[in-house]
């Protein structure tokens, strides 16, 4: 999961919230413009999207993490690739 679920919670109520207004400017006199209302249209679909399409699984960092922003997959890759890199400087030296 590349969002925090507080972060995945807070595009939901964002979502809500311009909901909301869609429906306030497709059926309040006046209507809103219909550009308006497409533009509010898209940016749902949008966020809509990006959750949709967050399907890793939620990790949390733990304490122990260097970075504490990686999975713990990716963690243990670029510790890889550094003793790889450290490797080869030292055979450079």
């Amino acid at each position: 999961m590349l969002h925090k679920i507080s972060d995945m919670c807070d595009k939901i109520d964002s979502i809500k919230m311009m909901s909301d207004k869609l429906r306030v400017a497709k059926y309040s006199e006046p209507k809103r413009p219909t550009h308006e209302i497409n533009e509010l249209i898209e940016n749902i679909q949008s966020d809509c999207l990006s959750i949709a399409m967050d399907k890793g699984t939620y990790w949390k960092p733990d304490s122990s993490s260097v970075i504490q922003v990686m999975s713990p997959e990716e963690e243990r890759e670029w510790k890889l690739m550094d003793n790889i890199r450290d490797k080869q400087n030292k055979k450079s030296i």
